[in-house]
């Protein structure tokens, strides 16, 4: 399970550099609904943000925290 984690991690860097913003988001938010405590997420997120943010823009890894609290939440009160 850890491999394919890791795997899918390397895969969510590469789609960064090769498609649209949108599409990161929706495997972001799929690996979150798929994954507990995907970690990960989050420093991609922010890997996002250093790569492609001018300035000091972090919407990424405000959203990829608010997923990873919201998932986290859902999974804990209610699965």
């Amino acid at each position: 399970m850890i491999v394919l984690r890791v795997i899918l991690f390397l895969l969510l860097i590469i789609s960064a550099l090769y498609f649209p913003w949108w599409i990161d988001l929706v495997l972001l938010t799929l690996l979150f609904f798929i994954f507990p405590n995907y970690f990960e997420g989050i420093v991609f997120a922010a890997f996002y943000d250093v790569l492609f943010s001018s300035g000091f823009a972090i919407y990424a890894t405000i959203y990829a925290t608010a997923c990873f609290l919201i998932f986290g939440y859902i999974r804990k009160n209610l699965l």
